[in-house]
């Protein structure tokens, strides 16, 4: 049975070292992903107060088709950028594979939520996934 605890503190400092020396050599991998979606994601943004405001004149159901088309720019930006990523190879730091795994995971967590919110829609109305769409922010 093991029961004493082995701790290196000199092996985890080292353990950190080449982390830090490994990444300050390669930029981030994916950081053009993150900016494009701010600034489609931010322009929806703006066009969904403009239209809730009235500013834009339009009715409210145009929020729909504004979120829906810039979520697929997004997914076209995204493949587009993900095979350009491939292709250019170099180096891949643990700190570049730990982003890119944090990042997908909350890629697939928005799909999940909004899969599970389109399903509520199906079963419970229009008006129960309108209500759900309000929470997801």
């Amino acid at each position: 049975m093991m029961t004493e605890k082995i701790e290196d503190p000199a092996a985890d400092i080292a353990w950190m070292r080449r982390l830090a020396e490994e990444g300050s050599e390669a930029p981030m991998q994916g950081a053009s992903i993150l900016f494009a979606a701010g600034v489609l994601y931010g322009l929806a943004s703006l066009g969904h107060w403009a239209v809730a405001s009235g500013l834009a004149g339009l009715d409210m159901a145009v929020v729909n088709y504004i979120w829906g088309g810039v979520t697929l720019a997004f997914f076209a930006l995204l493949v587009v950028v993900i095979n350009r990523l491939k292709r250019a190879g170099g180096v891949t730091t643990s700190a570049n594979r730990a982003s890119s795994t944090a990042w997908a995971s909350v890629g697939w967590g928005v799909f999940a939520l909004s899969l599970s919110m389109a399903v509520l829609g199906w079963r419970l109305g229009e008006e129960a996934v309108m209500v759900g769409f309000a929470l997801m922010p």
